[in-house]
């Protein structure tokens, strides 16, 4: 044994009836047996370890599995069939080169020879086990563990999705007013100098069909949102290209979830599933007011639920839009609680007229599963609480609702959401409708809203019992 064998691991690799032996009496009674019992079969090549560097025992599990897998090469010199040939390895240069090329992609694990490693190997695939080079460009939504449940980091990943909207729809438009107050009053006050002068000029580019980004309805988040729900979008009539569509979508929840990601996001899939149609939801007007925030909310295709930005995409943008009213507004949120399906829209007919003004048809929408991801305290009619919420609304435009999330305190609970898009109600052109053909296609788009609802409550999830109540 030279000095070479202090830093290298050392792997004899002998037939089972090898005559090198240390003792030559017992080799030539093993070597013996071994002819006398295996004269026809193929020798048999065991690995024996002599000697271990001491620092290599402590290395961790994956290196000495890694280690143990290795199928050395069998270096054969001579003729003879009890001769013994001697490799010698360098165990570690091996084992780090097999770690890189775990890092760069290929296969991390190493068959070995036998049917021991393969079985193990299998067994551990089959359970669901992910290897690093299995991993190696996986994309998240894709790592699912055994018995097709999510792992752990991708649901993390959908509540972090979820969460940095609630975030949004609670704080962004606040936190971005207080940051551009406060930065006047600093060193720094130019900067929201320069912007106030940007959104006067820019003031009416969002009644003017905005600047819509793909790249932020394509983000990813996006997609792990849609599968925190999860949100499934259904269709029961196509949609023409050629003409321009009002949907109104009921109910309003909490947050309008479903709505936003099946028809401002493209992991919803509304425009894979109606080609040649192009969605955009409509929200509160105030909100593109607020400096900062209205950059968000516009590059993300939202439009301000105004007669002037709605009339110019139904009129100057073509063909093939789909606008996406929310028909009940914060009145229908402050009504929003599991088990309830109530929608407000007996006296709202703005939708109705609009569409006659631009001969665009209606079609109904209904989000099964909306107003149950939030339980809300709901308040009587008459009551203080109710009063104060009431009076809020018409002077912010939206309602306070008290509403309590799962886990996180704000994150909703994970409920099936199914948005379901009805059929189109024809609707002529008229340039100035009279209230007798208002009242007519209202009167329509209810009693469509109300079949879509009874058509598909069973299958949503709901039971047979459930009714739509109009108020």
């Amino acid at each position: 044994m030279d000095g070479r064998g202090k830093s290298r691991d050392r792997l004899v690799i002998s037939s089972q009836c090898a005559c090198a032996d240390s003792s030559p009496g017992r080799s030539a009674k093993r070597c013996s047996a071994g002819g006398r019992k295996k004269k026809s079969a193929d020798t048999a090549v065991r690995i024996r370890t002599l000697r271990r560097d001491p620092k290599s025992q402590n290395q961790n599990n994956d290196n000495d599995r890694i280690n143990d897998e290795l199928t050395p090469e069998l270096c054969t010199r001579g003729h003879q069939q009890h001769h013994e040939t001697v490799c010698f390895f360098d165990a570690r240069r091996r084992r780090t080169e097999l770690l890189l090329s775990a890092a760069r992609g290929p296969k991390c694990r190493v068959a070995r020879a036998g049917t021991g490693a393969r079985k193990q190997v299998n067994a551990q695939r089959t359970s669901g086990e992910t290897t690093v080079g299995e991993m190696n460009g996986t994309s998240v939504e894709k790592m699912e563990e055994k018995n097709g449940e999510k792992s752990r980091w991708k649901l993390f990943i959908e509540d972090i999705s979820v969460l940095q909207l609630v975030l949004s729809f609670l704080l962004m438009a606040v936190s971005c007013l207080v940051l551009m107050i406060y930065l006047m009053f600093t060193p720094l006050w130019p900067l929201p100098t320069l912007y106030f002068t940007w959104q006067l000029m820019d003031w009416d580019s969002p009644e003017r069909g905005g600047r819509k980004n793909a790249f932020v309805r394509r983000w990813s988040v996006w997609k792990h949102f849609k599968d925190y729900f999860p949100v499934k979008l259904v269709k029961t009539a196509e949609l023409n290209p050629s003409k321009n569509y009002i949907l109104g979508c009921h109910p309003h929840g909490i947050m309008s979830i479903g709505a936003f990601s099946c028809f401002n996001t493209d992991a919803g899939g509304f425009e894979q599933m109606f080609p040649g149609m192009h969605s955009s939801l409509a929200i509160l007007a105030g909100l593109f007011r607020v400096p900062l925030f209205r950059e968000y909310v516009i590059s993300a295709g939202l439009l301000p639920v105004s007669k002037a930005a709605l009339g110019y995409m139904l009129s100057q943008k073509g063909v093939g839009n789909a606008i996406v009213i929310i028909i009940g507004g914060a009145e229908e949120s402050l009504a929003s609680s599991p088990g309830i399906n109530t929608v407000v829209m007996k006296h709202r007919k703005g939708f109705v007229r609009l569409a006659l003004e631009n001969g665009a048809d209606l079609v109904p929408v209904y989000s099964f599963g909306e107003n149950e991801l939030f339980p809300q305290v709901l308040l009587s009619e008459g009551s203080v609480g109710r009063k104060l919420q009431d009076l809020f609304k018409r002077v912010m435009g939206f309602a306070p609702c008290l509403f309590t999330g799962g886990r996180w305190l704000f994150l909703p609970y994970r409920r099936p959401i199914t948005t379901v898009v009805g059929s189109p109600i024809p609707v002529p052109h008229v340039c100035n409708p009279s209230e007798q053909q208002v009242d007519h296609y209202h009167k329509l788009y209810m009693e469509s809203l109300s079949k879509l609802f009874h058509a598909h409550k069973s299958s949503s999830g709901l039971a047979d019992t459930h009714q739509l109540r109009i108020i």
